[in-house]
């Protein structure tokens, strides 16, 4: 009975939020037809994916991981879902006259910020 009440007392427990730097803090789209109604929100312990006609879907950042690459920095923020599954979103930041994000498997779609 005591295995019971530790394993749903963990299973309720809050998710712990990491922060992202303020590099990557804002909202992200992209030009590419496919993606056209879609966005990428980052905001200091959340990230939001914009699933097109007017819908997105929130989460709880858990965890934030940079590697610093020549020219980019490879990103991997980790959430949970709704369920408490957890999730991994690599991707590459480039900081320049125009930042941008490539997704890890989608590196030939830019995502620059909102204008």
């Amino acid at each position: 009975m005591l295995a019971g009440l530790v394993l749903g007392q963990v299973a309720c427990s809050p998710v712990q939020a990491a922060y992202v730097p303020a590099e990557l803090v804002d909202i992200w789209e992209t030009d590419n037809e496919k993606y056209i109604d879609r966005f990428l929100t980052i905001r200091g312990t959340t990230i939001t994916f914009g699933t097109g006609e007017k819908t997105a879907e929130t989460y709880i950042i858990t965890s934030v991981e940079r590697v610093p690459l020549v020219g980019d920095s490879l990103y991997t923020i980790e959430f949970t879902d709704s369920e408490q599954e957890p999730h991994e979103f690599p991707f590459f930041f480039r900081r320049g006259k125009v930042d941008q994000i490539r997704l890890l498997n989608q590196r030939s779609i830019v995502w620059v910020r909102r204008r």
